[in-house]
């Protein structure tokens, strides 16, 4: 997270530019790229075993 506001987004750009061309040319199947796009969004915190805590990525800031 240090990364991410110490560059001021700057490494989120980035890494969602080569995200984006690494879905854009793989070989996986349509819906496989919607739900991996998607699932960037959010952020997961493990609570304890049995449950995971996600929430959007955009309510850090």
């Amino acid at each position: 997270m240090g990364f991410h506001l110490g560059f001021r987004g700057t490494a989120g750009i980035w890494g969602e530019i080569i995200f984006q061309l690494l879905n854009r040319f793989s070989m996986g199947s349509k819906q496989q790229k919607k739900i991996d796009s998607k699932i960037r969004k959010y952020s997961i915190k493990k609570l304890n075993e049995e449950e995971i805590l996600l929430y959007l990525r955009q309510l850090e800031y």
